[in-house]
């Protein structure tokens, strides 16, 4: 059920639609080893599963141990899609924060996989420092500050070297120029500046909104202020306002 092609392609107005979620973190409650490769498999690279990226990497911190191995070697497949990869890596950091036990290999694993920058897509090493420094990895400093001076990574996910060297506990905020801290601007929001003043496709009459489109008018999205603020919109699933999900403490 957990993974059931035909319940995952229903409609968000389905109730059934629902099963799979409520199965894997059943799964992952009863600490299910075997489940760790299928939903690994059922998931992690497919196009349909936004809200399975959010829950199984706490159902995988759940399983705990037995699936540090499967998740490392999704990490290291290259031909893996990255969003898979990504997800299996925020498993791994997720295991190492609430088992204290693990820490220190799931913080190796990720290492590892860090110190393959050069061929880890930027976004990917992004995630990989912001997972190395949730899991208190001062001691990889060196292999980071390689990879910010590569100019493989994606500083908006991490932030730029020097807010990376405060947050590992390197330096302080007073070693730097406030400047230097910034959060790089994402690309999309130069973009979205540029063509802030274009006409809309519902302004053009390319397309009109229906019954169904009304929580449109609930997107809200404003770089660096305020918060992300979705309207259900169709499908269901992904459309929910974000809020601590299954699993966070």
């Amino acid at each position: 059920m957990a993974t059931d092609d035909e319940l995952n392609k229903l409609s968000g107005e389905d109730v059934e639609v629902w099963a799979p979620v409520h199965a894997w973190r059943s799964l992952g409650q009863l600490g299910a080893k075997e489940a760790i490769l299928p939903l690994i498999e059922g998931y992690f690279d497919q196009r349909y599963a936004d809200w399975a990226m959010e829950e199984l990497p706490w159902v995988m911190g759940l399983i705990g141990e037995s699936a540090i191995a499967p998740l490392a070697k999704h990490l290291s497949t290259r031909k893996n899609k990255v969003r898979g990869r990504v997800s299996a890596l925020e498993s791994l950091d997720i295991i190492g924060r609430q088992n204290p036990d693990l820490k220190a290999v799931c913080l190796e694993k990720l290492a590892h996989q860090l110190s393959e920058y050069s061929r880890n897509p930027e976004e990917m090493n992004g995630f990989l420092v912001s997972s190395v420094i949730k899991l208190d990895g001062a001691q990889h400093a060196g292999l980071i500050e390689a990879v910010y001076q590569s100019g493989r990574i994606d500083e908006t996910i991490c932030g730029p070297w020097p807010s990376v060297q405060v947050d590992l506990g390197l330096a302080k905020e007073e070693d730097f120029d406030p400047e230097e801290l910034k959060l790089p601007r994402p690309e999309w929001a130069e973009v979205a500046d540029r063509n802030s003043d274009k006409p809309t496709a519902f302004d053009l009459g390319v397309y009109k909104k229906g019954p169904k489109d009304e929580s449109l008018d609930e997107l809200s999205v404003v770089y660096g202020k305020g918060k992300l603020k979705f309207g259900k919109g169709k499908g269901g699933k992904s459309g929910a306002q974000k809020k601590k999900g299954f699993g966070q403490h």
